[in-house]
């Protein structure tokens, strides 16, 4: 196959949406200053989660990180919850893209993987972006601050028995609703929660 083809295969999936990315980028759109509190990274202020427009490809790379000062530096997120061999050349690319439409501004890229299985650690890509499992992020804040409303949302990930979860449900969603998040970020994590009890789409 021509590389051309190769690199146009992969711009056309550089978002891969599955079943939990929406409720994935709702949460770190709502509140995006965690993922750097999740991954303890410094924290590059205030910041927003936004859709971005890569036009030298008609696309949108869903899930980027913009602070609010310009000297700060981009955040490329991508979450990977299955097998791809091509998942970090996709973020290199988009990384790129990005790092041209904003007059060469830094740029750094996150992958979230759903099991440490699923990490191709494909070289030079995988020392140039960053990777996680997402669940043993979740675990290492859930015993820095069990009581962080994150710790509550990601119960469906973090707890292994149906029944247990069951138990406990009331507990996590009362604690997302009476915690001191603004209103807008406590309705995102209430919608997401109750989504991810009523169905098998949890991460």
């Amino acid at each position: 196959m021509p590389a051309y083809v190769r690199v146009n295969n992969w711009l056309g999936v550089i978002i891969r949406c599955m079943k939990t990315d929406k409720q994935l980028y709702a949460i770190f759109a709502a509140q995006p200053e965690w993922i750097f509190e999740l991954t303890e990274q410094s924290s590059p202020g205030e910041c927003e989660m936004k859709s971005v427009a890569l036009k030298a490809i008609d696309q949108t790379a869903d899930g980027v990180i913009v602070p609010r000062r310009e000297a700060s530096e981009l955040t490329v997120l991508e979450f990977q919850f299955q097998d791809d061999p091509e998942i970090y050349a996709r973020t290199a690319i988009e990384m790129a893209l990005l790092q041209q439409q904003h007059g060469m501004r830094r740029v750094r890229g996150m992958v979230f993987f759903r099991y440490s299985s699923h990490d191709p650690k494909t070289e030079p890509w995988c020392e140039v972006i960053q990777s996680y499992t997402l669940r043993d992020l979740l675990e290492r804040l859930a015993k820095r601050k069990p009581d962080h409303p994150l710790v509550a949302v990601f119960q469906p990930v973090l707890m292994t028995s149906d029944s247990a979860l069951e138990a406990r449900a009331a507990e996590f969603y009362t604690q997302i609703k009476y915690s001191e998040l603004e209103s807008r970020v406590k309705s995102t994590l209430e919608d997401v929660f109750v989504n991810w009890l009523d169905s098998d789409s949890s991460p």
